[in-house]
């Protein structure tokens, strides 16, 4: 079955397709000025916006990447979402 491709937008970034892998820095620099609190949010925005049969999956990085409990894409659905906060 054909779906057609959705947007979100991460930062003013637009993008288009089925699965997208956000990939978030966490270091210490991004404590100054609220930068990851802002990141985060950001990040909630956009993955609220998509939409099934869309995934996603998210990796935060410092000196080594860390990924969102699973390491599997997940599915953009309601329980998924549910887990953002």
């Amino acid at each position: 079955m054909f779906w057609p491709c959705r947007q979100t937008s991460f930062f003013g970034i637009r993008a288009q397709g089925q699965f997208f892998v956000y990939v978030v820095d966490c270091s210490g620099s991004m404590i100054d000025d609220n930068r990851l609190v802002r990141a985060k949010g950001e990040l909630r925005r956009s993955i609220m916006n998509l939409q099934l049969p869309q995934r996603f999956q998210i990796i935060f990085y410092n000196d080594r990447p860390i990924p969102w409990p699973g390491d599997l894409p997940r599915a953009a659905d309601l329980t998924a979402k549910g887990q953002m906060n």
